[in-house]
């Protein structure tokens, strides 16, 4: 079985469903449907995935949820709270009762602003997942040591960091110092690594032989059971059907691949 621990989709904008205008220049297409999304996953021999809101659709919760809800044999909802919004503990509540929620997947960017890891804007998030036993999808580009405080403090959540932390437009001189990075954190036994949108990551071409040692030494490091693979196939150069098949060109054992591209996110999601 492949899952994939990594898609987006989103409404159009319209006025019933607005978008976040900060965040608009990153959207690849103009909507992506869950029906779009389902024959496009058909066509990679893509079994289930995890779906999850981009920051641009102010809708995107719902959507995600529904579509876990109608498709619960193919889809897992990983919505994402407004940390500083008073509502957000009320609907942490009410989400953990709706069919095929997972968990939450939050982005943590530091900026002068508004920097969450730091303000303590993110304190009760922490302390409700920990209680809670809480799946956490996150991204927090850049910010290691923070995310070592994190998940040393909170045991009791089961982590899983995005895209190996970078940026969305990493240099080519990143990749390197953040394997080792991540590495160093492979010993706290809450914490997953997603091996996702990796084509994104790298400058090559298909199969994209630049990221293949990152993914055996980030395998070793955290041992295939918390090493998830994913798409976030939207955004590939070469499309999705590609994103599968490099894995297999990678080099891992049949049982590692296994692992990877499916059995260790079913495991850590309680998705049997």
């Amino acid at each position: 079985m492949i899952v994939d621990s990594h898609v987006h989709v989103w409404n159009a904008e319209t006025e019933e469903t607005p978008w976040r205008a900060a965040w608009r220049e990153f959207a690849p297409r103009p909507s992506l449907s869950v029906d779009v999304l389902l024959a496009e996953m058909d066509a990679a021999g893509v079994d289930r995935a995890a779906v999850i809101p981009p920051e641009w659709d102010l809708g995107g919760n719902e959507l995600v949820l529904a579509a876990a809800t109608s498709h619960p044999d193919r889809l897992i909802a990983m919505p994402a709270l407004s940390l500083r919004s008073p509502d957000a503990p009320g609907q942490l509540e009410s989400w953990r009762s709706r069919p095929g929620f997972g968990g939450l997947r939050q982005i943590f960017l530091k900026s002068p602003k508004y920097s969450p890891l730091m303000d303590g804007s993110a304190d009760w998030l922490w302390r409700a997942a920990d209680d809670l036993g809480l799946r956490m999808m996150v991204w927090m580009p850049g910010q290691f040591q923070e995310l070592g405080t994190v998940v040393a403090e909170y045991p009791n959540i089961r982590f899983a960091v995005d895209h190996l932390n970078l940026a969305t437009r990493p240099s080519p001189t990143e990749l390197d110092s953040v394997i080792e990075a991540l590495a160093a954190l492979a010993h706290h036994t809450n914490l997953a690594v997603k091996v996702s949108a990796l084509p994104t990551l790298v400058s090559d071409d298909y199969p994209y032989p630049a990221i293949h040692e990152s993914v055996r030494t980030l395998v070793r490091a955290f041992g295939p059971d918390r090493v998830f693979w994913g798409s976030d196939f939207a955004r590939l150069p070469s499309g999705y059907p590609n994103a599968v098949r490099m894995m297999r060109q990678i080099g891992l054992s049949d049982s590692d691949y296994d692992q990877v591209m499916g059995g260790s996110f079913i495991h850590w999601a309680n998705w049997l």
